[in-house]
């Protein structure tokens, strides 16, 4: 028969691992994971092999998975402030062998995406949305 005793030890463990987690987890595993680079939510591989693979596959399978994925459809390219050049020519080169047809680009600007105008931002949206029909439903094909 499982005694007092028992349940107390068990508590006691558990209290320990805990600690022992919450130590691990803000001293020096959290050191850990910005030496391999993954501080401030960066996405980047940390081995350079693994990063070319990606890059390496993403190039081969795209024009098999996109192509007429979007055919006849028109697009609108929206950037935000930051955005890089090469970045938007890469979308856009994939929208085009998807099919879709590229009527624009919209760069935002930071007075759009900062915090203390949020009325103004409210604003122009409403203003833009004004003559865009509703959508009821998707197809997913």
């Amino acid at each position: 028969m499982i005694n007092f005793r028992y349940h107390l030890v068990s508590i006691a463990a558990i209290l320990i691992a805990l600690a022992a987690g919450i130590a691990l987890g803000s001293g020096p595993l959290d050191d850990a994971s910005e030496a391999l680079g993954n501080d401030k939510g960066s996405s980047q591989a940390a081995d350079p092999a693994v990063a070319a693979f990606e890059a390496g596959f993403a190039d081969r399978a795209s024009s098999g998975l996109l192509k007429d994925k979007l055919k006849g459809q028109a697009v609108l390219v929206v950037t935000v402030p930051g955005t890089e050049e090469a970045q938007v020519k890469g979308i856009t080169s994939d929208l085009g062998l998807a099919g879709a047809e590229v009527t624009g680009e919209i760069a935002l600007t930071s007075k759009l995406l900062d915090s203390s105008g949020r009325q103004f931002a409210e604003g122009v949206a409403e203003q833009s949305a004004a003559d865009v029909p509703a959508v009821t439903s998707a197809t997913g094909s």
